[in-house]
């Protein structure tokens, strides 16, 4: 495929860029999948806020501590 983008301008590449999201959304529900469902998404940004000390989020801090004290440590 050969893509032609006549003019390297910010209205051209964001046409370009909104062709290649919309194909990409349109190909994930071809494949029977929703691409805008993302579970491990909120699951990692909790995660990260709490290893952060965002305050609010102490509770959680200390299950991901826990569970990170409780993992196998392989040296290499």
């Amino acid at each position: 495929m050969i893509i032609n983008i006549p003019r390297r301008n910010a209205f051209n590449i964001g046409q370009f860029y909104y062709m290649m999201e919309k194909s990409v959304a349109l190909s994930g529900y071809l494949a029977g999948h929703n691409p805008f469902i993302q579970p491990g998404v909120e699951a990692y940004k909790k995660a990260i806020f709490a290893m952060a000390g965002k305050p609010g989020s102490e509770e959680y801090g200390k299950v991901i501590t826990e569970a990170i004290n409780r993992m196998d440590r392989t040296v290499i």
